[in-house]
C-alpha cells in the first residue's frame, strides 16, 4: 500500500526510531534522588504523563533528569502516552518543552511514530479522544501519516481489529476525506514542506 511505503520511507530517513530510551541528550543527574537511576526517572516520567501529573512531570524536565523527547523500547514518547490516556495538559507540556521550545516550532515530536508507525493522533482518535486529536491538529499535527499497515489516524491502528465506532462518525469521515484530498495534492507537489502549526494556546486551562 502507498501508506505503508510512505512509512518505510520515513523510517529510512530517521523519522521512525524505536531505540531504547532514546532522546536523553540533555538529561543529567542534577536533582536526582540518591540511589535513583536514569531509567527509573524515565519510568516515573511515563507514569506522570499517563496520569496527567504535569507539575511533577515538568519538575523532571526542569531538573534535567529526563529529556522531554525520550522514547521507550517500542518508540513510544511521552506525547504518545498522554494521547493514549486523554491527558491534554500533559500533551501540551511535552510539546511546550520539545517542538514549541523553538520559534518557529519544529513540529517533530508531534508526528513522531512508534515502532508500529503510530502517531499521537493515531492513539487519540482510535481511543475516542476526538477533542484531544483536534487539539493536536490545531497545532500542526499531520493527519496523513500512515502506520506500518498503511492506516492513517482516521482508519485505526490495526486492520485485524474490529471497526472502531468512534472513527465512524460523520465528523471523522469528513476529516478523513479532507486529509486524503490534501495527501493527494501534496503527492502532486514533491518537495512541498509541511506548514507550521499555530501557538500552543497555553492560556487555556483545558
Amino acid at each position: 500500500a502507498a501508506g505503508a511505503a510512505r512509512w518505510r520511507e520515513r523510517a529510512a530517513r530517521g523519522a521512525v526510531d524505536p531505540g531504547v530510551l532514546e532522546g536523553r541528550r540533555g538529561a543529567g543527574a542534577r536533582g536526582r534522588a540518591a540511589g535513583k537511576t536514569a531509567g527509573e526517572d524515565v519510568v516515573e516520567a511515563f507514569s506522570r504523563a499517563r496520569h496527567g501529573r504535569t507539575k511533577e512531570l515538568d519538575k523532571l524536565f526542569q531538573l534535567e533528569r529526563v529529556d522531554p523527547a525520550v522514547r521507550d523500547q517500542h518508540g513510544l514518547t511521552l506525547l504518545h502516552i498522554a494521547a493514549q490516556n486523554n491527558q491534554r495538559k500533559a500533551a501540551k507540556l511535552v510539546l511546550k518543552r520539545t517542538d514549541f521550545a523553538t520559534d518557529p516550532p519544529r513540529l517533530s515530536l508531534i508526528d513522531a511514530q512508534t515502532s508500529a508507525g503510530h502517531t499521537a493522533l493515531h492513539f487519540a482518535f482510535a481511543y475516542g479522544y476526538k477533542e484531544l486529536g483536534k487539539y493536536l491538529l490545531s497545532l500542526g499535527a499531520d493527519d496523513t501519516v500512515a502506520n506500518v499497515h498503511g492506516m492513517t489516524c482516521y482508519e485505526g491502528l490495526d486492520p485485524d481489529e474490529p471497526p472502531r465506532d468512534c472513527l465512524n462518525t460523520p465528523e471523522m469521515r469528513e476529516l478523513a476525506r479532507s486529509a486524503e484530498l490534501r495527501r493527494r495534492v501534496d503527492a502532486m507537489r514533491p518537495g512541498a514542506g509541511a506548514g507550521a502549526g499555530g501557538g500552543l494556546g497555553l492560556a487555556s486551562s483545558r
